[in-house]
């Protein structure tokens, strides 16, 4: 299974729906893509830690903090099959053993309902769209080789411009862009993603990093 999870408080009231709901299927791994992990151009770079710790100090909250266990054995499944197609993603590089923002945000709600399953972090990459659901099938494809119940977490705040209290102030194309993408995943139409053109993408101040 899989679910787009938004940071933004535009959506703000359904990521406990949404976390509850992952929990429901009781995975035993949670993969997080974060558009704020250690990101390449060519390359998804997946976790090859064995735990991943971090905390919202920076954000002012200290209390919040994260001590996670990692997934190796599906990640090195993934990487394996990866290397196998010659797709570019793996464990090649080390990536910090820091978790972002990007990643804690929905590990906060879904560890409320969810406590005991272990995590994977992944990052996007500069490739196109097309890479991105070729990565989602050698995903699915190592899950079923190792018997893995997993589910698989996009996390990203898309507009930087959609309310008030958005970081750069408020333009109705951040609304606007957030509710066109939320729509598109909401009725799967996958398809149509990679037609959002990019000069919606730069109006609407769509996160990137």
């Amino acid at each position: 299974r899989s679910t787009l999870f938004p940071y933004t408080t535009l959506f703000r009231s359904n990521q406990r729906r949404i976390a509850s709901q992952l929990a429901v299927l009781e995975p035993e791994t949670v993969i997080i893509s974060s558009p704020h992990a250690q990101m390449y151009r060519d390359y998804f770079q997946i976790s090859s830690v064995s735990r991943l710790t971090g905390s919202m100090s920076k954000f002012g909250a200290p209390h919040i903090s994260f001590d996670e266990e990692c997934d190796l054995e599906l990640a090195r499944a993934i990487s394996h099959l990866a290397d196998n197609l010659s797709f570019p993603a793996g464990m090649r590089v080390r990536m910090s053993a820091e978790l972002d923002h990007g990643t804690m945000v929905p590990l906060y709600f879904i560890r409320k309902y969810l406590k005991n399953s272990m995590i994977i972090r992944i990052s996007p990459s500069g490739l196109p769209f097309s890479d991105h659901f070729s990565l989602g099938r050698i995903i699915r494809q190592a899950s079923d080789i190792i018997g893995r119940q997993c589910v698989f977490v996009a996390s990203g705040d898309l507009s930087h411009k959609a309310t008030d209290q958005s970081p750069y102030g408020c333009v109705p194309e951040g609304r606007e862009y957030d509710e066109k993408i939320m729509l598109i995943m909401e009725t799967a139409k996958l398809d149509v993603l990679p037609l959002v053109r990019s000069e919606e993408r730069r109006v609407g101040k769509e996160c990137r990093s």
